[in-house]
């Protein structure tokens, strides 16, 4: 049941910072613009990835140990493996849960009160709830060297 739980959290968590990012990356803390420039990066260089390789065969070309590689598709290669690579496919879940929710609550501290407010004044996003709760409570901003 906690597997299933935690599935539900990273999945849908991870798909909403995807969503943030491609969509309203004005509510996410910094400039837009370079949201939007890595997103763009790691898009063209996923898409330059070779189309004859299966999922495993691109992956498994992505794990060269001698490829030092930092671009985002890279490092996230690794960070794949390294999920993949855990005892239990429970403490894989559960470490990719805590993860999203730390960095969902990482990015809701924003100076863009702006875009927060406007969302408000339509429902608002989840983000933006957030933002308000931390805002409310006080949390203005984030330590950097606190990024998860």
């Amino acid at each position: 049941m906690e597997m299933k739980a935690n599935q539900v959290v990273a999945n849908s968590l991870s798909r909403y910072c995807a969503y943030l990012v491609g969509f309203v990356p004005d509510l996410l803390p910094d400039n837009s613009f370079v949201a939007q420039l890595i997103f763009d990066n790691a898009v063209k260089e996923a898409s330059s990835l070779p189309r004859t390789l299966n999922l495993d065969q691109r992956f498994g070309s992505m794990m060269n140990p001698s490829d030092t590689s930092q671009t985002v598709v890279c490092r996230g290669a690794r960070l794949g493996k390294q999920c993949r690579d855990m005892e239990t496919p429970e403490m894989r879940w559960k470490v990719m849960a805590d993860f999203w929710v730390e960095m969902i609550l990482f990015l809701a501290p924003s100076d863009n009160a702006k875009a927060h407010v406007e969302r408000l004044a339509r429902g608002g996003e989840f983000i933006t709830h957030l933002w308000a709760l931390l805002t409310h409570a006080g949390i203005l901003g984030r330590d950097p060297s606190s990024m998860p």
